[in-house]
């Protein structure tokens, strides 16, 4: 929420963000992202205009794979997000370890398979070792496992969890 309003003059920096964080719909009093969002519905309301619906064209998934990886912190981390070069659908951002280029031929799916209160399963296909993200507010208290052993949790583009995951299925 924060970048979006450090970006919200810049229209196309707004709908990447939206992107990155899995958002399908925005509800506003006014239009966002100078246009480059799909109206949805003007819903009249008690305000002085109409509230606005607005469909973000495509978004990441809630849980997805990629091969890449820049490696950025804090303002810099944020930075990279923006950066017209980052394709997020091909890597993250992590705040530590080191750079990794997206395999060429790079194919990744994750699903949600299950979730409850205090647990997620994904269900993972990777061409090669990557990442998988879950577009979940990470916090240090979750803990991960890859075919049901521990592995590390990893903060993705600066608020996600994610996890390093082997070539195959997980």
């Amino acid at each position: 929420t924060r970048l979006v309003r450090v970006v919200e003059d810049r229209p196309e920096e707004v709908r990447r963000v939206l992107q990155i964080g899995a958002v399908t719909h925005v509800i506003a009093l006014h239009r966002v992202a100078g246009g480059r969002l799909r109206p949805v519905a003007e819903v009249p309301s008690l305000f002085l205009g109409p509230v606005l619906v607005e469909a973000v064209p495509e978004p990441l998934p809630r849980a997805y794979a990629v091969g890449g990886v820049r490696v950025a912190e804090g303002i810099p981390g944020l930075a990279a997000l923006i950066d017209p070069a980052f394709d997020p659908r091909r890597e993250i951002v992590l705040p530590e370890g080191r750079p990794v280029a997206a395999p060429e031929g790079f194919r990744g799916e994750a699903r949600v398979v299950r979730e409850s209160a205090d647990r997620v399963r994904l269900d993972a296909q990777l061409s090669a070792d990557g990442y998988v993200v879950l577009v979940d507010g990470h916090d240090p208290g979750w803990r991960v496992r890859v075919d049901g052993r521990p592995a590390p949790l990893l903060r993705a583009n600066v608020a996600f969890r994610a996890v390093a995951v082997p070539a195959g299925r997980h």
